[in-house]
C-alpha cells in the first residue's frame, strides 16, 4: 500500500508544473524558518514586522534549495547563464514571499541576487546587455541577449515601481531611483518675496533722530 502511494504521489509531482514544484519546496522551507526557536509561534503578521526574519527566509533558501537547483551553491555564477525562465519563475515566487513576509514590500535586484545566488552586477549586465563572448553563434547570441535584457528589465520595472508607490525613507528611496534608475529631480521655481519698505535718504536722516530725541 505505501509503495502504491508513493507511486501516486510521484506522478502527481510529475504531472505538476515546474513553477508549482518550485513554489511548493520553497514554501516547505518557509514552514522550516518559521519553526526556528525565534520565530515559533508568531502569526504571518508579526513575522513581516520583524525584518531579521526576511533576511532569514532569503538566506535559508538559497543554501538549502536554490542554491542546489541553480548548480551554483558557491555561488559563482557571474559569466555563466542559468536557464531564464527558472529565474523568472523565482523572481515569481521571490515577490509572492515579498509581498507576504517582507516588512515594507519592495523588492529589490540586490536581494534576489541573495535569494538566487546570480551577482547582482550580473543582473545589471543582462540590463544594459552586456554579454560576453561565451555566446557563440550571431543568432543565439540575439536570442540570448534580448530574452535576458527583457526580462530583467521586467524585474527591475517591478522593483521600481515598489520604490515610487512607497512611503518609507524618502531621501533613502530618492538616492536608490537616481542611482539605478536615472531619476533626476525636476528643476525648482524658487521665489522670493521681498516687503519693500520707503528708503530713508540721507538728508532725512537728521530730522529723523531730531524728532526721537525731543
Amino acid at each position: 500500500m505505501q509503495e502504491g502511494q508513493n507511486a501516486i504521489i510521484e506522478q502527481e509531482r510529475e504531472s505538476l508544473a515546474p513553477d508549482v514544484i518550485y513554489k511548493n519546496n520553497i514554501y516547505s522551507l518557509v514552514d522550516d524558518v518559521k519553526q526556528e526557536p525565534l520565530y515559533e509561534g508568531l502569526t504571518d503578521r508579526e513575522l513581516k514586522q520583524d525584518k531579521s526574519f526576511f533576511n532569514a527566509l532569503v538566506q535559508y533558501i538559497y543554501n538549502n534549495y536554490i542554491g542546489d537547483l541553480l548548480g551554483n551553491k558557491d555561488r559563482t555564477i557571474k559569466t555563466v547563464y542559468p536557464d531564464i525562465d527558472l529565474l523568472n519563475d523565482l523572481f515569481n515566487i521571490y515577490i509572492d514571499l515579498v509581498i507576504k513576509y517582507k516588512w515594507n514590500n519592495r523588492p529589490t535586484i540586490l536581494e534576489f541576487s541573495i535569494f538566487t545566488g546570480v551577482s547582482r552586477d550580473s543582473y545589471y549586465k543582462w540590463l544594459n546587455g552586456d554579454f560576453d563572448n561565451n555566446i557563440s553563434t550571431n543568432d543565439k547570441r540575439k536570442h540570448i541577449t534580448s530574452t535576458y535584457t527583457n526580462t530583467v528589465k521586467k524585474w527591475a520595472n517591478i522593483c521600481e515601481s515598489a520604490l515610487v508607490d512607497g512611503n518609507g525613507d524618502t531621501i533613502k528611496e530618492i538616492f536608490i531611483l537616481k542611482s539605478k534608475y536615472g531619476y533626476r529631480e525636476a528643476d525648482r521655481d524658487i521665489n522670493i518675496t521681498v516687503e519693500h519698505k520707503p528708503v530713508i535718504s540721507a538728508e532725512e536722516l537728521p530730522r529723523l533722530i531730531d524728532l526721537k530725541e525731543q
